[in-house]
């Protein structure tokens, strides 16, 4: 559903107000599907978020309620946030995790320097994932720095049952 909405206003069959009405409906569902959810005090946590200038949510919405459906404790910083600042978060949680949604735009020229800041940033024992719709584009960065490549949210969910 959230790629034909986005398809839908790529193409002009939906208006921009139409795509944001709907993905604020999604957004609402996902978030109350999300607190149903009861984690346990010693659950890992993991900081789900999108990094600098990119500003579509949805990915991230879909991985916070995938993630807490999978007994996580989750901290959502949403969207367009500086390496330094998901860092911060990390640390001060003890993430065991952080998972970053790529969606649009596919090519960002800043993206190899947030990227590798972030992963510098982390503590060694927190794993950097990174998934969407544009994150194949950068697979050979992902890897580069050390991070995990997902490819869709039943991978992310194994990974997370890992």
């Amino acid at each position: 559903l959230v790629q034909r909405v986005g398809d839908a206003w790529h193409t002009g069959e939906m208006t921009a107000s139409h795509e944001h009405f709907a993905f604020s409906l999604l957004k609402t569902f996902l978030a109350n599907l999300a607190r149903t959810n009861i984690t346990h005090p010693g659950a890992p946590h993991i900081v789900i978020a999108t990094p600098r200038a990119q500003h579509h949510e949805m990915g991230a919405y879909l991985a916070n309620t995938a993630a807490a459906n999978c007994g996580w404790r989750v901290t959502f910083l949403g969207p367009d946030l500086p390496a330094a600042e998901i860092a911060i978060a990390a640390r001060q949680c003890g993430a065991r995790a952080v998972a970053l949604s790529l969606v649009y735009p596919i090519t960002d020229a800043s993206l190899t320097g947030e990227l590798t800041q972030l992963k510098n940033a982390l503590p060694p024992e927190c794993a950097l994932v990174i998934g969407g719709r544009a994150a194949g584009a950068h697979a050979t960065l992902i890897n580069q720095i050390g991070a995990t490549l997902i490819e869709d949210l039943t991978v992310f969910c194994t990974w997370l049952s890992r």
